[in-house]
C-alpha cells in the first residue's frame, strides 16, 4: 500500500487554499472540478470584536486571581480591554515530549502576521536553568517552530539546544516562556435583527 507523498499533500493543501477540490491528484488547479471546496470556518473561530492590525501599545497589567503559575504576567490594551498581551509558561503537550509544548492561555492568539510591522510576533524564550527572570530568544531558525493557536500547541521541528548558551535550554523538564497577544472578547457571529418598515 502506498503512501501520500509530500509533493500530492502540497498540492491538495494549495487547492484547498484557493477553495478548489482535488479530484485530478497531479492535476493543476485550474483544471479541476468547479465545485467549491472552502476551508470549514466554525463559530467559536470568529472574533466579533474589531482587533486593529497594528497591535496594542497601550497596555496596563492585570492582577489575576489566584495566581495561575502559567501566567508570568498578563497586560491589557486600555482601548481594547478584550485584547491582552500573555508572558506565559508553556509545558509539555504529552508526558515526556520534547518537542511540543501547549498553553490553553494560546488558544485565540492573535495571528502573528496580522500586524504588518510584526508587533503581534509570537517571541518564545529558553530559561537558563528554569529561571524566568534569566531568558535567551529561541528564533524560529532555531528549533524551527510553529505555534498553532487553533490547538494552542507549539511543535518544535529540529530544536537545537547546543546553539543556545551554557545554561539555557528547553525539555519536558525546562518548558519555554512564551509572548503573545491573546483575543479575549465575544466569540461566535454577530446576530443581529433586521428591521423592516411598512
Amino acid at each position: 500500500m502506498g503512501s501520500i507523498t509530500d509533493s500530492e499533500k502540497v498540492n491538495y493543501l494549495f487547492k484547498k487554499a484557493i477553495g478548489v477540490p482535488n479530484t485530478q491528484i497531479d492535476g493543476e488547479y485550474y483544471s479541476e472540478n468547479p465545485k467549491p471546496s472552502r476551508w470549514t470556518i466554525y463559530t467559536n473561530q470568529m472574533f466579533q470584536q474589531y482587533v486593529p492590525t497594528t497591535a496594542p501599545n497601550d497596555l496596563e497589567q492585570v492582577i489575576t486571581e489566584g495566581g495561575d503559575p502559567a501566567i508570568l504576567y498578563k497586560e491589557s490594551s486600555i482601548q481594547y480591554p478584550y485584547i491582552a498581551k500573555y508572558n506565559i509558561r508553556l509545558q509539555p503537550s504529552f508526558i515526556g515530549s520534547s518537542n511540543a509544548y501547549s498553553s490553553i492561555y494560546l488558544n485565540n492568539a492573535i495571528s502573528e502576521t496580522l500586524d504588518p510591522f510584526g508587533n503581534y510576533a509570537y517571541t518564545l524564550f529558553a530559561t537558563n536553568n528554569g529561571d524566568i527572570n534569566d531568558l535567551y530568544p529561541v528564533l524560529k531558525g532555531n528549533g524551527q517552530w510553529v505555534a498553532d493557536p487553533d490547538s494552542g500547541i507549539v511543535t518544535f521541528y529540529s530544536l537545537e539546544n547546543n546553539r543556545m548558551p551554557s545554561g539555557y535550554s528547553i525539555s519536558s523538564t525546562n518548558p519555554p516562556v512564551m509572548i503573545f497577544y491573546r483575543y479575549e472578547g465575544i466569540i461566535g457571529p454577530n446576530t443581529f435583527q433586521t428591521v423592516q418598515y411598512f
